[in-house]
């Protein structure tokens, strides 16, 4: 029952570094990113965030990233399961910033 916002901002006041922030929504099911819970943190904290869950295929890196920026983002199972490669996902996010 605890609203996103106001823990991000909580941990934020209790000084962390950064928020690794993972949509249990999203998480596991190769969907894309929960880019709205993300821009929404984004906007609302100061610190670094780390966002994870749901990426599954180079298209939902590419929405996340240009409609938000977060500081990183963590990939799991696609690396795993050799869907892709380090350098694969490298090259979307330069294109992005290019």
């Amino acid at each position: 029952n605890l609203d996103v916002i106001e823990w991000a901002l909580k941990l934020q006041e209790a000084g962390v570094g950064e928020i690794l922030l993972t949509s249990v929504d999203q998480e596991g099911t190769e969907r894309g990113f929960d880019v709205e819970l993300i821009t929404e943190v984004n906007e609302n904290i100061a610190r670094p965030l780390i966002v994870s869950g749901g990426y599954g295929k180079p298209e939902h890196l590419k929405l996340l990233l240009s409609k938000t920026k977060p500081s990183a983002v963590a990939f799991a199972s696609v690396l795993h399961y050799q869907r892709a490669e380090v350098n694969d996902l490298r090259n979307i996010v330069v294109s992005d910033l290019a």
